[in-house]
């Protein structure tokens, strides 16, 4: 594994034997640091990729104060990574993650130490390299933007303490294609998973009571989801523009159903939404145009208001879906 440039990566420098000056090769970078520094720097390299090539070793056998200089440190809170090694180890006895890693382009794997209790925000966001990262069996929170835009990140566990998946925690994980959220989380926030357009599976616990605005929208290869009987509350946008979502098994329990929680599902051919529902957002099933089946048990559980402002248009025993719910889709509500 080569040593490579912090800040651009790149792997090539020059020197100047003068002023015993190191600059990095890449001309838009400008980097430059002391050959006494350099040393120190590939010393702390080589220890990492030797420490990663050989895992019996003990991983945590260092104390904090040995990693002072590539670890920035506060009691148990790591502030920040400013070593150079594509892979790292946090050492035992930090409880909290802060945005230790953020904007970091070149980390490709953390390994995370036994005893962590919280991903604080931004903790790994933007970090486009990451491919893999330990989560361990005792992490209760992650933050905000956690793992926001981490888009080489395929895979993740998030373990079963945690009980909230914060807003934005996985927004931007391109690469993401499957994700375990664990019985335990009572929530997935706003945006927790916008724009994961390789995420081809996701199981919704039996714990989970709300999903948040946004929470999945572009997801565009997810192809089913199954609403569990806890879920009171679907955001806006929820689910919108997940392309490739042909099956939405929605149980009774669910109240709410967001604006455009379901808009631009162009493969969605069947939703029975249950007697619970007490409320759908305006253009909650805009252009799901391959729509055949819209059914809701009982019609009475909707209140007065609900179709104000949306333009539909009333029978005894049917309401169009042409506008305001679901304009594009020209199929209409039957009630059962």
């Amino acid at each position: 594994m080569p040593f490579k440039c912090e800040f651009c990566g790149s792997d090539k420098f020059s020197i100047d034997l003068d002023s015993r000056t190191v600059f990095c090769a890449e001309e838009s970078c400008g980097v430059s640091f002391t050959m006494d520094d350099l040393l120190k720097m590939v010393e702390e390299h080589d220890a990492a990729e030797n420490d990663w090539k050989n895992p019996q070793e003990p991983a945590y056998s260092q104390t904090l104060d040995s990693d002072s200089e590539r670890f920035e440190i506060e009691g148990t809170i790591l502030k920040r990574y400013r070593g150079f090694q594509a892979d790292v180890f946090v050492r035992n006895g930090i409880t909290e993650i802060g945005n230790a890693f953020k904007n970091l382009d070149y980390v490709k794997r953390v390994s995370l130490p036994p005893g962590l209790k919280k991903i604080g925000a931004d903790a790994f966001s933007a970090c486009t390299a990451l491919t893999s990262v330990s989560l361990p069996d005792s992490v209760e929170e992650i933050g905000e933007y956690a793992f926001y835009g981490c888009k080489s990140l395929k895979y993740i566990e998030i373990p079963e303490s945690v009980t909230r998946i914060q807003d934005f925690a996985f927004g931007g994980c391109s690469s993401l294609e499957y994700v375990v959220i664990p019985e335990g989380v009572q929530s997935i926030g706003d945006f927790a998973f916008e724009d994961c357009i390789s995420l081809e599976y996701v199981e919704i616990p039996e714990t989970v009571t709300y999903i948040g605005d946004s929470a999945f929208e572009s997801c565009e290869e997810l192809e089913q989801v199954e609403i569990p009987e806890a879920v009171t509350y679907i955001g806006r946008a929820a689910f919108k523009g997940c392309a490739d979502l042909k099956k939405v098994e929605m149980t009774e329990g669910v109240t709410y159903i967001g604006e455009a929680a379901f808009e631009n599902c162009v493969s969605l051919k069947g939703i029975i939404i249950p007697d619970s529902v007490e409320e759908i957002g305006e253009l909650a099933f805009k252009n799901c145009v391959s729509l055949e089946e819209k059914k809701v048990e009982y019609p009475s559980r909707f209140p007065a208001g609900t179709w104000e402002d949306s333009s539909i248009y009333k029978t005894q025993y049917e309401k169009s879906l042409s506008q305001g719910i679901c304009p594009g889709c020209n199929k209409r509500l039957s009630f059962f």
